[in-house]
Order: C-alpha cells, then sequence, then structure tokens
C-alpha cells in the first residue's frame, strides 16, 4: 500500500482566475495549447523512461474549442511506480481558457473516478475511488509553473486486494497554491496541503484500525525564483532531441547533470504542520 503514496502526490500535482482581454478560442490556439500539452507530457515520459518511474501515456491529445475555453482530452495515463508497479488512471480532460501574457486558466481538470495499480506481473494490487473532485489552476508553460492550484478531493477510498489487505481512506484532501509573481521573476505566496477524515483498517489475526481527524501543511515561499530549473530543463529537453540516455552510465551522467543544474532558490521558505 505503501506504493500508492507517491502515485497520490501526483495527483495533487493538478492545475483559476478570471480572463481579461484573454486571446479568441479559435483553431490557431486549439493547435498551440496541444503543443505545449504534449511537450509537457512528453518531457515528463522521457524522465520515467530514464528513472524508471513516472508518467506513461498512450494514445494523443485532442484539443476542441468551445464556447470561450478549450476541451482537452489527454492521452491515456499511468504511472510507474518502485518495483515495477504500475497505477493505471486512464483518461483525463481538462477545460482550458487563454489567459494574459501567455497564461492558461485550467477551469476544470476531471479525473477518472476509479484507478487501479497492478505489479510487475500485471497483477491487481488495489483499486482507488473518488467521490468528488474540484480542481482548478493557472499554468504558465513559458514559465514551467503552476502559480495557482485549488484541488479537492472528497471520499477517496483505497482498497488493497487480498484477504487480508488493508483498506485506506480520506473525507478529504486538498492542495492549494497562491504565488504572487513579484514582477522581477521571483515568486512569493503560501503553498498548503490538508487532509481530513483518515481511517486505515487493517484485517487479518491481529485487526487494527487507524483514524486521524486532520493533518495540515503550511508552506509560505519567499522570493521563489524557478528561471534555473526551467533553463536546465530546456537544455535537457534540446539534447534528448538527439535520442534518450541508453547505457547506465549514459543515464547516470544526464540525472548528475539535473541535480547539480537544477537549484530552485528562494529568499526564506517556511513550514508549519
Amino acid at each position: 500500500m505503501r506504493q500508492i503514496i507517491p502515485f497520490f502526490l501526483a495527483f495533487s500535482l493538478v492545475f483559476s482566475v478570471t480572463a481579461q482581454a484573454a486571446p479568441a478560442v479559435d483553431a490557431a490556439g486549439a493547435a498551440t495549447l496541444k503543443k505545449q500539452i504534449d511537450d509537457e507530457l512528453q518531457w515528463r515520459v522521457d524522465m520515467a523512461k530514464i528513472f524508471g518511474q513516472g508518467l506513461v501515456t498512450g494514445g494523443k491529445t485532442e484539443v476542441t474549442p468551445k464556447n470561450g475555453f478549450y476541451e482537452a482530452a489527454l492521452p491515456h495515463i499511468s504511472l510507474l511506480g518502485d518495483k515495477q508497479s504500475k497505477l493505471v488512471i486512464g483518461k483525463v480532460t481538462l477545460n482550458i481558457a487563454p489567459g494574459e501574457a501567455g497564461a492558461w486558466l485550467v477551469q476544470q481538470v476531471t479525473l477518472p473516478l476509479t484507478a487501479t495499480l497492478y505489479d510487475a506481473k500485471s497483477a491487481t494490487q488495489a483499486t482507488i475511488a473518488i467521490g468528488k473532485q474540484r480542481i482548478t489552476a493557472t499554468w504558465l508553460p513559458d514559465q514551467g509553473l503552476y502559480p495557482k492550484v485549488d484541488a479537492q478531493l472528497e471520499n477517496l477510498i483505497i482498497r488493497g486486494i487480498g484477504k487480508d489487505a488493508p483498506t485506506v481512506k480520506a473525507a478529504m484532501l486538498k492542495s492549494l497554491i497562491n504565488l504572487k509573481d513579484n514582477g522581477n521573476g521571483t515568486w512569493s505566496g503560501p503553498a498548503d496541503f490538508g487532509a481530513g477524515g483518515i481511517t486505515i483498517d487493517m484485517p487479518g489475526q491481529n485487526p487494527l484500525s487507524v483514524s486521524l481527524d486532520k493533518v495540515n501543511s503550511h508552506n509560505v515561499y519567499d522570493r521563489l525564483d524557478v528561471s534555473q530549473p526551467l533553463k536546465t530543463r530546456q537544455a535537457a529537453q534540446e539534447s534528448l532531441k538527439a535520442g534518450l540516455p541508453k547505457t547506465d552510465e549514459e543515464k547516470r551522467a544526464f540525472v548528475a547533470r539535473l541535480l547539480t543544474q537544477n537549484p530552485v532558490n528562494a529568499e526564506g521558505i517556511s513550514s508549519t504542520l
């Protein structure tokens, strides 16, 4: 069951503000948005191939102009975990409106209501069910940044498969990020995570039940500078056009460059639980 935790955190990493004088919604805008989504997905897919964990996609992105927004259907999504486990999520859809200065206002993200975790032999290990969801965000593709995220999942149930497999329930999980542009290339503001109504039931000869009323993490960033990670990512993407590193030595060298050239700088970061 511990394999599910990083997968769920990946959910939390998903994407509103009102647009003023935004660009028109048309076929050209749909093509631009599709390319930016594909670039974002491809970067993560390439990283999964190098690291052995992360995003796997199947199919194509489809972006359709609607009345004032674009409907984007992502490819089939899965996440590779440790020990060759795989969380199969399915199709994710987004309603995205154009904002100012190249921003995209993600007005709605719809995750599949169920997902399944498989082991390396494709045996089902657990199922995940979501009761309700609300996910919005602001995406700045030219900066590789999601400065605003408001995400909440309700009535989440993770059921292990097997006679003595545990069941984890959460009445609510939420993530709230609200970074503001300081005008000098840095960002400041809170990034919070919270969970409530958590229960863990473990059957068996010695059954155990654990409950947690709520837990919250409050983080505040002061003058967060993400320019260097963006430059490193852009350089890495350019180098990957020649092909992915194949040997273990090439992979280690690639990862070392990312780690040494990828600092996220901030004047201050404060955290409270």
